[in-house]
């Protein structure tokens, strides 16, 4: 679709495909009549490809919703607003290509799947591959343009820096960087668009901190008509969400930071090269000196970031440059005259291992933010001079001296000491004179010798009675040896304090309703936040505090001692404790509570108080945790139930994760009540809980509380020494999106589901098909009391295709009574693994009846030490067309691998890994028994794309492969045996006898 969608053109392509001739002109009578036919249609699928304005579908005459429940429409966008505004119902995020799925487009775009003999090729093609990094238009791309070249080609290419340069820079830029450019210029504004820019400053690869972007971008003047830090920051995040919404940027797995694709980080520097103002971005290319380049006259901004620098040349001649990054170098020092040329300078990151003095930044006078990283500094006196500094960061720093001088920096917004060693302190009076400071961070840094006294002559060191002059003062990070601060101590607009000792009414009398961060750590003193038993405090305290992050507090009994204020917690979102080893309160039970961890608090005994809720006036409890959407709890070793109290106090309606892992006197996670509201529930994980017997408490009226669990995808269990089951099958359990089933090291584990009174003691291991359509990924290790997975004959009925992609076996049911093989029956019309039953079994696969395991990928066996034949039955209807890995480990009386006439139902086959098979003697058996029923001879392509078998210690094993079958493998590039004593021939002929 185009940027502003053309209603007319839509309307007419849809009418093409229902052969619909319109009898009206305008756009209205169009829709209407498009309405009318659509709505004919039982069932209609619209795609709408790359759409990036929202509009209404009834415009152009698509019923959906109420309107017409068969019509579905699936929309693909780059911009995530567009679902959010055409109330999208679901959204499916399609992040980055894995190595395996590039490699894949690869070799279709470039022809190498044609070609065979080309291991160079190939590795040199695969480099290419990972240098795109996952970006499916930059392998297609690149892919094409090295079509059949030669490997000297492919190998010219892989020696180019940077992906983009690939191919030429024309076809480059009209195929990728103009698809590209189509994101960009949907960026509304000149902020976003220099943020934009700014993210493509760092090196590749690197988490770019959200807090440094800010520190930045306040420098260089961007932000102008926003008053505060804070808010400077916030608007900050907006922007970066809207780049990651635009798929502009990447999120990361740490919270604070960003990262930008290289291909994007190369078209932001074509983008830049385009217009006025000139860059030199070399970030991260390990260069030893200052690069040398003609158009530095023209830089506005120069970013040598994580090089190995040693010096800076004298007299650089930069008078537009307004940028400078030349933090992560190795530089010892600088010159007088090296920052001469640089005057317009704004923003300036430097580290240097030792400096005696900074006189050298003396010419920056328009300079707002400066970052000093890592660096031994003797005398910083002359950043005095320096008036326009807005942001001054020490972080990482060795200061010999804070000297009084400093104080003159009247436009001073953010102080930052963090991490700084050395002995220094910082003076009396220095503090209050910065009046417009918003923020000071001095957390573990070795100043700790705040005074509680007065500001005369006679004080060695900063009052923090100077702190309550700052009227701007926002955020505090600061180390404490005082227990009570001065009673007439408040804190007019902070908003978040970390690292403190004392709370109220200790630290603000007030109640501290101001603030929506608090996080505190190694706060060795602190028993609770808030003492009202036995001091006066505020009717309301805490009233607006957000995120809670309690760590390392020795000696944290409890949030509240006594009667909880008025609000207290009351808009709480995010909770997370650690490390507090005496710690017996509960997690707030609270409506707007979204995420709750609790790690290592060995007194806890359960995570959720509800007792309490009944005496209280609440008039909604059902609503309280109701925005609950992640929940963890780990090394609680005392913890002996999540919820104490009546449980239909709360609503658990959007839980979507739970992780459970050592808590070992637990001993069920949900009662049958609770369970029945896991509607949004995606990822469970249960962990060395070595006293979980049920994960949903069975009680004699469980069959009143049917259980659904719709959305979830993801089930791993481990080290539940007594678990027994997992779901009880008389709630009927039905698991349409479940994706991963994953059981380790459960040693009583008999079943999956338990079986209800009504199945006479049959098992039921894994639930009925109809309820796995969705199951890619089942791994069972160690389970020794699992029983054998049954089929039943009265769910036949209802067989759904299950998608299993990975198949692992290991140390299965070796004490469950002998069952002669696992059964895989279907009907014909199933094209996906419908069924698996795994034991102590002669064999894994008994192919009964037509029956396809056409979507097996990966199989891996181990430790099936009654095992004797992997596969068995008519091989005519039994194919395993997408099994590319294969690994047999320590399955001890396994004999042969394939039979004859079962070998060509591996087209896919890559990768055959056997080790530790004792009695294996044959990979392809050929012993007179096979021979008379495979008439003797080895199908022709067998094996066409196996390039890899490893064989390890197979001592009894003669020969590798009938000589019939040396020209059948084509692609074989690596044949290794290890430890076969007993192996007389690779290839062997089949007349000979092998028994």
């Amino acid at each position: 679709m185009a940027g502003t969608p053309e209603i007319k053109n839509i309307q007419g392509r849809i009418a093409d495909l229902l052969d619909l001739r319109f009898e009206k002109e305008t756009e209205e009578g169009r829709a209407a009549q498009l309405w009318h036919r659509l709505q004919e249609k039982k069932k209609v699928f619209v795609i709408l490809d790359d759409v990036w304005k929202e509009f209404n579908l009834a415009d152009i005459g698509i019923p959906f919703g109420d309107n017409h429940k068969g019509c579905k429409v699936l929309l693909t966008t780059r911009l995530q607003h567009v679902c959010t505004r055409m109330g999208s119902q679901k959204r499916i995020q399609l992040d980055v290509l894995s190595n395996d799925e590039a490699w894949t487009l690869v070799k279709h775009n470039a022809g190498l799947s044609e070609f065979s003999g080309y291991g160079k090729l190939d590795e040199v093609a695969q480099k290419v591959s990972r240098e795109c990094r996952g970006l499916p238009l930059a392998i297609v791309t690149i892919a094409r343009a090295l079509r059949e070249k030669t490997l000297d080609e492919w190998m010219v290419a892989n020696q180019q820096p940077k992906s983009s340069q690939l191919v030429e820079n024309q076809d480059f830029c009209q195929d990728i960087y103009g698809c590209l450019k189509f994101s960009y210029d949907y960026l509304k504004g000149r902020k976003i668009k220099l943020c934009f820019f700014l993210c493509s400053h760092f090196p590749e690869d690197y988490e770019i901190s959200v807090e440094d972007l800010t520190r930045y971008v306040i420098g260089q003047g961007l932000f102008q008509d926003v008053d505060f830090i804070e808010d400077t920051r916030r608007e900050a995040r907006v922007i970066l969400t809207t780049l990651q919404c635009a798929g502009l940027l990447l999120d990361t797995s740490n919270e604070g930071t960003v990262k930008m694709h290289d291909v994007v980080r190369d078209f932001a520097h074509w983008i830049a090269s385009e217009g006025e103002s000139q860059l030199m971005i070399k970030a991260g290319l390990g260069l030893k000196e200052w690069p040398h380049s003609e158009t530095l006259a023209c830089c506005t901004t120069i970013s040598l970031m994580n090089n190995k620098i040693g010096h800076l040349p004298e007299d650089l001649a930069c008078p537009k440059l307004e940028t400078l990054l030349l933090s992560g170098n190795d530089l010892v020092g600088f010159s007088n005259a090296s920052f001469k040329g640089m005057k317009s300078l704004k923003v300036l990151t430097l580290s240097v291992s030792l400096l005696s003095s900074l006189e050298g930044l003396l010419p920056l006078t328009n300079l707002k933010s400066l970052c000093l990283r890592g660096c031994k500094l003797c005398d910083i006196s002359s950043l005095c001079m320096l008036k326009k500094l807005e942001i001054l960061d020490f972080r990482g720093c060795f200061l010999e001296k804070v000297p009084d001088e400093l104080g003159q920096l009247n436009n001073l917004k953010l102080l930052d000491l963090s991490y700084v060693g050395g002995n220094w302190m910082i003076p009396p009076n220095l503090i209050q004179k910065q009046s417009k400071l918003e923020e000071l961070y001095t957390v573990d840094s070795r100043f700790s010798s705040w005074t509680t006294g007065g500001t005369g002559e006679l004080a060695t060191a900063a009052s923090i009675s100077e702190l309550n002059s700052l009227s701007r003062l926002t955020a505090l990070t600061m180390k404490a040896n005082c227990i009570r601060l001065p009673q007439d101590f408040v804190f007019p607009k902070l908003q978040s304090v970390m690292g403190h000792q004392s709370l109220v009414p200790s630290l603000d009398q007030m109640g501290l309703n101001n603030l929506t961060l608090l996080r505190l750590r190694h706060c060795r003193d602190i028993q609770c936040l808030i003492h009202t038993a036995l001091q006066q405090v505020p009717a309301i305290s805490l009233f607006n505090l957000v995120v809670l992050c309690l760590e390392d507090m020795v000696h944290l009994k409890e949030l509240c001692n006594g009667p909880h204020p008025t609000g207290f917690l009351h808009k709480l979102e995010k909770f997370t404790v650690k490390n507090c080893p005496t710690m017996i309160s509960t997690v707030p039970v609270v409506k707007n509570l979204s995420e709750a961890t609790v790690i290592n608090c060995p007194r806890l005994l359960e995570v959720f108080q509800l007792d309490n809720l009944l005496n209280t006036k609440e008039e909604n409890h059902a609503s309280l945790l109701s925005h609950l959407t992640h929940l963890e709890q780990e090394l609680l070793p005392n913890l002996r139930c999540i919820w104490q109290g009546p449980v239909q106090c709360v609503s658990i309606q959007s839980l979507w994760t739970v992780k459970v892992h050592s808590c070992d006197k637990l001993t069920s996670l949900f009662s049958p009540v609770h369970a029945q509201g896991l509607l949004q529930l995606e990822t469970l994980e249960i962990h060395d809980c070595s006293g979980v017997k049920h994960i949903i408490t069975e009680t004699i009226h469980s069959d009143n509380h049917p259980l659904c669990l719709p959305k979830l995808t993801t089930l791993k269990i481990s080290c539940c020494d007594i678990l027994e089951y997992v779901f009880p099958i008389s709630m009927g359990p039905d698991f349409p999106q479940l994706k991963e089933i994953n059981i380790t090291s459960c040693t009583l584990l008999k079943q999956v589901f338990s079986p209800g009174k009504e199945m006479d003691g049959k098992d039921i291991v894994l639930p009925q098909l109809r309820s796995l359509q969705s199951l890619e990924v089942l791994e069972v290790e160690e389970c020794p009391m699992l029983a054998p997975f049954v089929f039943e004959e009265m769910m036949r009925a209802y067989i759904k295709r299950v998608y299993s992609q990975k198949l692992w076996l290991c140390k299965v049911g070796n004490n469950c009574q002998p069952c002669n093989n696992v059964s895989l029956q279907g009907r014909q019309s199933a094209s996906g693994m419908e069924y698996l039953r795994v034991g102590n079994c002669e064999e894994i696969f008994q192919l009964e009846g037509a029956f396809f395991l056409s979507s097996l990928d990966n199989l891996y066996s181990k430790d099936l030490q009654d095992l004797q034949v992997i596969w068995k039955g008519p091989t005519q209807i039994a194919t395993l067309k997408h099994l590319t890995h294969l690994e047999i480990v320590e399955c001890k009386r396994l004999r042969y691998i394939f039979s004859p006439m079962f070998a060509p139902n591996f087209p896919q086959l890559r990768d055959l890994h056997l080790k530790g098979c004792e009695e294996l003697e044959q990979i392809i058996a050929i012993d007179q028994t096979l021979l008379s029923s495979s008439k003797g001879h080895l199908r022709p392509n067998s094996f066409p794309n196996l390039t890899k078998m490893l064989i390890n210690n197979c001592n009894k094993l003669k020969y590798v492969f009938p000589i019939s079958a040396a020209q059948d493998l084509p692609k074989l590039e690596e044949l290794k045996v290890e430890g076969g004593s007993e192996l007389e021939h690779v290839f062997e002929h089949e007349d000979k006898p092998t028994l």
